[in-house]
């Protein structure tokens, strides 16, 4: 294949796009430039050579492509072992690079270094058959030929396959948030309470951009070149993103309270909506391989959450869920389709002082701290707007009545974000059942104080008005059991 610039001109350079199975992942193959057009001696071969790939470098970049590695792959170099005929160590990430000329030349000189015996002078051949391991969102091992053909061609007959809606490729991106665990008992147990209490949490102060799934992945180690990486597994956690970002101001996670302080600055919410267990992390695993790099960047850099784009319904064909598309394809799957998600208990966990639930304290104490300051709240809030308040506690938590008129009010309180609450079956019923009913939820809530005497603080109000919850976003968490008679 050649590469046609973006006003219709083939230039002289050959490419093509193949499959690398042992390691996974597509890669690109340039082959080698010789002689010039004014060449006598030699016939000239891939003279645009560097026009070439400084084109293809380019239309990567604008598919969010990670140049996982490269090697010389030419006949003088294939005694080498693999190792020696990389020309670059770490990944690049097309996306983050700002001059690709730049960058182009910078490979023309790395690649000319392999093979020389050392203190040879001179740079090298600058234009040799290189092969460079691609990770390129929206193409998996089977789309070789199709990422071939866009690369070869104008922006504007690939523009189709930019948007992955090209004809007859039915997958749909999301963008989703990879997060790697590590495998202590304290980030476990802070996994443990953030499964429960619906919340994740990142340090430091952070700018997250937009996504629809996140992702938690505890396993193999990430500190590996990743092709490695690729040949190993990991337990997923799948969970819907909830509240976006904010600045957390009272501790949650088990460290947190244990040091009274805030550790993970910027929180966010998460619906978990399945567990799967040794899942593969190359192309014969449910995430695309970009995702499945991000993960391993993510453990790289402190459990910072890394950005990508993958199938959600491969993943959910995965967990046995079918999912429904939403707004602009995003599939989603209904919460009372799932179970409660359950971090696998370790030996050195401790369970003292652990949150439950929508941040429900096991403390009996504290947990009632935590309602009752939310209900203080609800009650300042609603006194503002002219209501009348009467604090029932069941089968709801206020009344409030004006001249003509009477609303009911549910509200909840949590140390975590507002992702999700725990009702009872009375309180469902009611919510249905009465008219005019608000759910009032107060998160970020700090408690101070040791038992039996806390103190509760602060928080983030979410008043939904006219409140009734629908079916599909109920998901039962407990049972009652019938004795044998």
């Amino acid at each position: 294949m050649r590469v046609m610039t973006d006003d219709g001109r083939q230039l002289d350079a050959e490419f093509k796009v193949e499959v690398e199975p042992e390691v996974s992942l597509l890669s690109l193959v340039l082959e080698s430039s010789s002689g010039t057009p004014t060449s006598t001696d030699r016939i000239p071969r891939n003279v645009d050579y560097r026009p070439a790939l400084g084109l293809l470098l380019s239309r990567l970049k604008q598919r969010d492509a990670t140049l996982v590695a490269g090697l010389v792959d030419s006949e003088r170099t294939a005694w080498l072992h693999e190792a020696e005929r990389r020309f670059f160590a770490e990944p690049i990430r097309l996306a983050e690079v700002n001059d690709v000329v730049a960058l182009r030349q910078r490979l023309g000189t790395l690649q000319g270094r392999v093979g020389q015996a050392p203190g040879a002078s001179g740079g090298g051949n600058k234009t040799r058959r290189i092969r460079l391991r691609l990770l390129v969102p929206g193409y998996e091992l089977q789309d070789a030929a199709r990422l071939e053909a866009d690369l070869a061609a104008p922006a504007a007959m690939s523009a189709a396959a930019l948007s992955g809606l090209q004809e007859g490729h039915g997958f749909v991106e999301t963008a989703v948030m990879m997060v790697h665990v590590p495998q202590t008992p304290a980030a476990l147990l802070n996994l443990s309470v953030g499964m429960e209490s619906n919340t994740w949490g990142f340090p430091g102060d952070l700018d997250i951009g937009q996504y629809e799934y996140v992702i938690l992945g505890v396993g193999a180690s990430p500190r590996v070149q990743l092709d490695e990486w690729l040949n190993g597994s990991a337990t997923l956690y799948v969970c819907q993103a909830g509240a976006q970002a904010y600045r957390a101001t009272a501790p949650h996670m088990p460290d947190e309270i244990a040091e009274g302080r805030v550790i993970w600055r910027t929180r966010i919410g998460i619906e978990p909506l399945g567990r799967i267990d040794d899942v593969p992390l190359g192309s014969d695993g449910p995430l695309s391989l970009h995702a499945s790099d991000a993960l391993r960047r993510s453990g790289t850099q402190r459990g910072f959450g890394r950005t990508a784009t993958t199938d959600m319904t491969r993943l959910f064909e995965w967990m046995g869920l079918a999912p429904e598309p939403i707004g602009q394809g995003v599939p989603q799957v209904p919460l009372s389709r799932t179970r409660p998600v359950i971090v696998p208990p370790t030996r050195n966990r401790r369970s003292r002082g652990r949150s439950s639930g929508a941040g429900r304290q096991v403390d009996a104490r504290k947990r009632q701290a935590i309602e009752q300051h939310a209900v203080e709240l609800a009650k300042a809030h609603y006194a503002d707007e002219g209501w009348e308040w009467e604090e029932l506690g069941k089968p709801y938590d206020l009344r409030l009545t004006k001249p003509g008129a009477e609303r009911h009010v549910e509200v909840k309180g949590t140390t975590g974000a507002p992702t999700s609450v725990e009702l009872t079956a009375n309180e469902v019923q009611h919510a249905r059942e009465f008219p005019d009913v608000d759910l009032f939820v107060v998160s970020d809530i700090t408690v101070t104080g040791i038992a039996p005497d806390f103190s509760a603080s602060g928080g983030t109000v979410t008043v939904l008005a006219d409140w009734e919850p629908a079916e599909e976003d109920l998901r039962p968490t407990r049972f009652e059991y019938r004795l044998p008679s």
